[in-house]
């Protein structure tokens, strides 16, 4: 399992959307995943090696076909931010910052009852 540390990563999620925004890395939920031993792949949200001791997440790209090798972590940082991104499109009418509006509204009022 990810670590909480990989999840929590402000710096690594920042990046791999600036990927999916370059087009780097595509918004797509994979229809298939192999996962095994890493074979020393470059990871393509973190740019770090994935090691034999750790796992390899490896998915086509349905855009061309190209392999897409991740460490198990970095695999679920890119399926949220790949979800989040879907959810902004499918709800267009949601003012982007809204989630931090509510969180900010929570946190200064008190709750009902």
């Amino acid at each position: 399992m990810p670590t909480e540390s990989q999840l929590r990563n402000a710096l690594l999620r920042l990046r791999v959307r600036k990927r999916i925004n370059a087009g780097r890395l595509p918004v797509m939920v994979p229809t298939r995943i192999d996962a095994g031993y890493g074979s020393g792949h470059v990871c393509v949200a973190c740019d770090q090696p994935i090691t034999s001791t750790q796992v390899e997440y490896e998915l086509a790209d349905y855009r061309d076909g190209s392999q897409l090798c991740f460490h198990l972590g970095c695999h679920v940082v890119w399926q949220v931010e790949c979800s989040r991104l879907e959810a902004r499109r499918s709800a267009p009418d949601v003012p982007p910052d809204s989630e931090n509006l509510s969180k900010r509204c929570w946190r200064h009022s008190p709750p009902y009852g």
